[in-house]
């Protein structure tokens, strides 16, 4: 499983409750752990919506009628979640509309310069799998404030 359970000694959830307004969207080719954090946001009480590959997440992006918090997977099919992120800097209202976290399998993805100054230029942060629960649940926060924070 690409994630570990909830430590009751990570995070605060009732802090966390408290920024759940802003909808996510879950990008990820994997339909069972699109699935699985689908039920993950929805008990935290955001409202969720779903892309099985890059191009469906790009599209999203550009039609959502409302800022979005973007939980993204570096790996997909059609897009990759880099290649998605590379449009997003490309065009000015997507990159200031919108929030990231990426998710990433990949190893050493930190020895990739230009990958690193596309997450830091986005303010995107990265998870690596297999992730805890909780430290994803706190980047959704932060992320879901920098939404918040957006003109």
């Amino acid at each position: 499983m690409p994630f570990r359970s909830r430590s009751p000694a990570h995070g605060d959830p009732s802090v966390r409750r408290a920024a759940t307004t802003d909808p996510i969207l879950v990008a990820d080719g994997d339909e069972l752990l699109r699935r699985t954090l689908r039920i993950l946001f929805e008990e935290e009480g955001y409202a969720v919506l779903e892309a099985a590959d890059g191009r469906q997440a790009l599209e999203l992006l550009r039609t959502s009628p409302q800022p979005l918090v973007v939980v993204l997977d570096q790996i997909m099919p059609a897009l990759s979640g880099e290649e998605v992120l590379y449009a997003v800097a490309k065009d000015r209202h997507l990159r200031r509309r919108h929030a990231f976290v990426l998710l990433s399998a990949a190893p050493h993805l930190s020895r990739r310069l230009r990958l690193m100054r596309l997450l830091t230029q986005l303010a995107v942060q990265r998870i690596a799998k297999p992730f805890d629960i909780d430290v994803l649940l706190d980047a959704v926060v932060q992320a879901t404030r920098r939404v918040l924070r957006a003109p």
